[in-house]
């Protein structure tokens, strides 16, 4: 997945790229992005962006492979992360 700085060829966040929690014990991260995959950083708060690159620097080690998944209309910018329990 490819993150973008720049408003340029930005699009509105349609999905959510999902990092899946290796552990079921541990929760999992979405992040909007577009169809693509592609992450707006500048659109993400701070706590977030944080998250986003913990969860992207530990794939492999707490998280599978992100990836993008329908649904991102309902994710408003800017507030805490969406943490969510394996099932």
């Amino acid at each position: 997945m490819t993150q973008s700085r720049s408003p340029v060829g930005a699009c509105k966040p349609t999905h959510l790229l999902h990092f899946e929690p290796l552990s079921p014990q541990a929760a999992g991260l979405d992040v909007p992005c577009d169809p693509q995959g592609r992450v707006w950083l500048d659109a993400l708060g701070e706590q977030l962006r944080n998250d986003y690159f913990f969860a992207r620097a530990l794939i492999g080690r707490l998280f599978a492979s992100e990836e993008a998944e329908e649904g991102a209309s309902a994710f408003v910018e800017k507030r805490p992360p969406r943490w969510t329990r394996a099932s």
